[in-house]
């Protein structure tokens, strides 16, 4: 799914750029920022399997979203959330 981006999101994208520059480090992906910032403006949950351990020097998505208030989780979080049931 493709949005545009519009002034919150790029605000909110330069926001988390500033406070964790180290998120933009080569051989990052750098749409982890823009993520991120959707989640923030839209009121949406982030779903990553990248674990909450990191640092600033290698900031992970879990460790962003909580330093700015936006939800995350994982695939299993979500599927608890929703109520769904494997059989």
């Amino acid at each position: 799914m493709f949005l545009p981006l519009d002034n919150l999101q790029v605000a909110q994208v330069k926001s988390i750029v500033n406070g964790f520059p180290n998120l933009l480090k080569k051989g990052r992906n750098s749409a982890d920022a823009f993520v991120i910032a959707l989640a923030a403006v839209t009121g949406c949950i982030v779903i990553t399997e990248e674990a909450a351990d990191g640092s600033l020097k290698k900031p992970k998505i879990p460790l962003i979203c909580a330093a700015i208030d936006v939800r995350c989780t994982n695939v299993v979080g979500l599927m608890r959330r929703e109520g769904w049931s494997l059989h």
